[in-house]
């Protein structure tokens, strides 16, 4: 598909969309192929913000230490006299950008709107905390409602350690879901008749043995904002209630199917038999003991866009003891790399449908089916990423796991630890809800007001 961009591209037989300015340029351009016209200046804001390219600009090799301090933008005189910092970034060096606690920013060090929301919404996709230091309508037009209201939050200047990394989370995927190349390409043409590129069909496979845990586990899928999915729910043994089971499904608004395994078979063999039924490019799997935040998906779908890898996945970083009733965090640090070693949680990994095929899927087994599916990713010469660990939980409760290990395995490895399940410490809060507006923590899980991200097309 061919897009020529305002009136410096040559216009072809072969061109589908032309983008202007304004309709004065489009009658000067004097159309006659046929193509769709997209008049920058009737389109949302957004649409005028330079894109990036996210395999070149994007989260990788980011670490949760910071050097405790701010950097500008500019010069820091420019800033409010009780925002200016010591330090100057230079633009060109993202890690010193992103290894800063926040980067401070004014309308001073730009030349417009639009282009001041390009750099930010670029530096934000590195992970790199963005702070505004004034207020502005025409930059909050152009950068989105989310990613503005989290830039705009004053709670980032004293933010811990914790905190900070929410933002920094939140923002990328901001940035990524509504300023990459890729976004902004689908944003455009959803203003035309073209057929616009679609999001890549997300499969999850959920295997479960407790009849007990089947509305729960389908009503994390149900609270996933990922728009393009399909739940294929194998049951695994005997004791469920197809009839309430199917009730559910009704209420749910993405495709669902069941399978019933028979109770003597390895949970590898049943998982392949939902890779079966699956029609998904992507397929991910989550367990029905472990919590997901609502945009568990789309980290996954963005986290492997920009890493172009086969396989990826979270860390088990938060861990809520049921015994103990403590939520940790541990393995700081592993995050946003390729990795060849088996780091990333069972519960929480996608794998192309070309790589799953190629590597014959899981292996018929009962128990670490995962991370032999990791092992023979890797040792086939395919690519894994791990990307963030917010958004995620693994869960240990005494109902028999695949894998064994007491709480003091876990409470050994957490470099911090929570009272009870703390939601907000691992990302997964949802707007709006009690444990969220206790804890004060940014927007990690939904959108900051009623406004539908561009990204979300």
């Amino acid at each position: 598909m061919a897009v020529s961009s305002r009136v410096g591209s040559a216009i072809g037989e072969l061109t589908d969309a032309v983008i202007v300015d304004t309709p004065g340029t489009a009658e000067a351009v004097g159309l006659d192929t046929g193509a769709a016209v997209v008049i920058l200046s009737e389109s949302d804001p957004r649409m005028s913000v330079p894109a990036f390219d996210a395999e070149s600009v994007n989260p990788m090799g980011w670490d949760i230490d910071h050097r405790g301090r701010a950097v500008a933008l500019g010069p820091s005189e420019h800033l409010p006299q009780s925002k200016r910092t010591r330090k100057t970034a230079n633009l060109e060096s993202r890690d010193a950008c992103r290894r800063a606690h926040h980067v401070m920013d004014t309308a001073t060090y730009h030349e417009d709107a639009p282009s001041r929301a390009g750099v930010l919404a670029a530096l934000a996709s590195t992970g790199a905390v963005v702070h505004i230091a004034d207020q502005s309508a025409e930059l909050h037009h152009c950068l989105g409602a989310e990613l503005y209201g989290l830039m705009a939050d004053e709670r980032i200047i004293e933010a811990d350690e914790n905190r900070r990394e929410a933002f920094s989370v939140a923002m990328r995927r901001s940035a990524l879901r509504d300023h990459s190349l890729r976004a902004r390409v689908r944003q455009l043409l959803a203003s035309t008749a073209l057929c616009v590129p679609p999001l890549p069909q997300v499969s999850i496979l959920l295997a479960t043995r407790r009849p007990d845990r089947v509305v729960a586990a389908i009503d994390a899928v149900s609270g996933q904002t990922y728009p393009r999915l399909e739940l294929v729910l194998a049951l695994h043994g005997d004791g469920f209630d197809r009839a309430e089971t199917d009730r559910r499904l009704h209420d749910l608004e993405h495709p669902a199917r069941v399978i019933e395994a028979p109770a003597h078979l390895p949970l590898g063999a049943v998982l392949n038999l939902a890779a079966g039924e699956a029609s998904g490019t992507l397929l991910t799997k989550f367990d029905d003991d472990d919590l997901y935040g609502p945009e568990h998906l789309w980290d996954l779908v963005l986290a492997q866009e920009y890493s172009r890898a086969d396989l990826v996945g979270k860390g088990a970083e938060f861990v809520h003891l049921e015994g103990s009733d403590v939520t940790l965090h541990r393995f700081r640090g592993g995050s946003e790399r390729y990795i060849t070693t088996q780091s990333i949680a069972g519960g929480a990994l996608m794998i192309t449908r070309h790589c799953f095929d190629a590597v014959l899927g899981w292996r018929p087994i009962p128990r670490s089916v995962d991370q032999a599916l990791i092992a023979d990713v890797v040792g086939g010469g395919h690519r894994a990423y791990r990307t963030h660990g917010m958004g995620y939980v693994l869960v240990r409760h005494d109902e028999g796991h695949t894998w064994q290990a007491d709480d003091e395995y876990f409470l050994a490895q957490a470099h911090e630890t929570r009272a009870g399940c703390d939601l907000a410490f691992a990302g997964i809060a949802p707007p709006g809800s009690p444990v969220r507006q206790a804890s004060g923590l940014p927007a990690v899980g939904g959108v900051l007001d009623a406004e539908q991200p561009a990204g979300h097309q």
